[in-house]
């Protein structure tokens, strides 16, 4: 197949930023999804957007673990692609989609049994759990379309395909586009849904999604209905350190708010905004480590350590150039991106403090994202989780604390790009042992 040789033989620069760029556009076509959905919420009101807000922290820890049972099957899948190795790959794909297939039913179970204890325990009064709860049925029940729907695209992206995944994505949040006013607020004889219609789009344009996956994966491999739990331990292995290390920085995130609500409700709002600009500015970073799993996993596979080698070294360097551009230009507007925000002062320029700070680090991010892609990828996903957590919970969040009793608010920022230097000459010296090791046995 075309992507299959471009990865294995053909020319590994161009190969990374043409397909780095085709998820790029998926990335910010999925993170629109949410906005699109908070945008007409909010016009039916406040409850209703309460209500979504409140869901939310449940929606992402879900999406998630979906998310990461996914980018485990693309590894496993995409080290047999490489040894070329039809029948393999043909079983763990097809066992992979009924692993997706029984998260998303397990989600869906627990999701409906425990969702007023859930929000309960989030402080969601009486009347606002029975809104969330009718919302989070439909949501519950999408997530296991939206299992099957990321298992697909995964698969696909283990041959290198990222062209198709990336079309799908953009066809549901299209989809989702439209079907929200139609199903929120009615329209002809389609009566309005009001909050359940927003979950309803989304379980609409998920459909349409894994319809349309369905129709291209069969392209790339022959379902095995009998391989119904082959190399799930192989999965599984993969999947809960990375859903581990996905959960970890919202978590500390949480912790940082805490830090700064004691110094000023501003702070909290710019960490806010800031964190929010922070993911728009990495979503180039995280869609190269999305392509760089697949192309370590069918060269290690293959054991082309030394394709592996340039493969790390080139999205190294890309990473660096593009982080050290964009913290330029964030540094260059941080005032103008606080007054889009706010007219107040103290916002803004608590914002502008933390856009001077915080993204020294960007470079960083990236090289972290894709030491952790590639250590994933080599079978050493709890070594990646094991650094992650030593980052932020051993470096980030204890000099963070310090920071902020030596120098408030300034140290509570500045402690990010220090704390993630040390993390990133650690994951850079664990990663080239890792491959001398691996080289070294192949």
């Amino acid at each position: 197949m075309k992507n299959v040789e471009l990865i294995l033989r053909g020319n590994i620069s161009s190969y990374l930023l043409k397909h780095t760029l085709t998820i790029f556009v998926g990335l910010v076509a999925l993170s629109s999804l949410a906005l699109i959905d908070l945008y007409f919420i909010g016009k039916v009101g406040a409850e209703e957007l309460a209500a979504v807000s409140f869901a939310a922290p449940i929606l992402l820890f879900c999406i998630n673990l979906l998310l990461s049972v996914g980018a485990a099957l693309m590894i496993v899948v995409s080290k047999f692609v490489g040894k070329e190795d039809t029948e393999q790959t043909n079983r763990i794909s097809s066992a992979g989609l009924y692993l997706s297939l029984f998260a998303g039913l397990v989600v869906f179970a627990l999701g409906s049994y425990y969702n007023d204890s859930i929000f309960s325990f989030l402080n969601a009064g009486p009347e606002l759990t029975m809104l969330i709860r009718s919302y989070m049925f439909y949501m519950y029940l999408a997530f296991i379309l939206l299992a099957l729907m990321v298992a697909c695209t995964n698969v696909m992206r283990a041959f290198g395909d990222v062209k198709i995944p990336t079309i799908i994505m953009a066809t549901v949040v299209v989809l989702n586009l439209i079907l929200d006013p139609i199903l929120i607020f009615g329209w002809g004889a389609i009566p309005a849904f009001g909050l359940n219609g927003a979950a309803l789009a989304t379980s609409i344009a998920i459909s349409v999604g894994l319809i349309v996956s369905l129709f291209f994966v069969v392209r790339y491999i022959r379902f095995v209905p009998s391989s119904i739990i082959y190399f799930w331990d192989e999965i599984i292995k993969v999947a809960v350190p990375v859903t581990f290390s996905k959960t970890m920085l919202p978590f500390a995130n949480g912790i940082i708010t805490s830090m700064l609500a004691l110094i000023s409700a501003a702070a909290v709002t710019a960490y806010g905004v800031g964190y929010r600009v922070d993911l728009l500015i990495l979503l180039f970073m995280m869609a190269m480590s999305i392509v760089v799993a697949p192309f370590v996993g069918q060269n290690f596979g293959a054991g082309n350590f030394q394709r592996i080698r340039e493969c790390i070294k080139l999205s190294l360097k890309f990473s660096i150039v593009y982080g050290i551009v964009a913290a330029g230009l964030v540094f260059s507007i941080r005032y103008w991106v606080g007054a889009q925000f706010t007219e107040d002062q103290a916002i803004i320029d608590s914002l502008a403090l933390y856009l001077m700070i915080v993204p020294m680090g960007y470079f960083l991010n990236g090289i972290l994202f894709i030491g952790s892609a590639v250590l994933d990828t080599l079978d050493r996903p709890m070594i990646a989780a094991v650094i992650t957590f030593g980052h932020l919970f051993g470096l980030y969040l204890p000099m963070a604390s310090l920071g902020n009793r030596w120098y408030g608010e300034w140290g509570i920022y500045a402690a990010y790009p220090i704390s993630s230097l040390i993390a990133t000459v650690v994951v850079l010296l664990v990663v080239k042992r890792t491959v001398d090791q691996l080289e070294q046995k192949a």
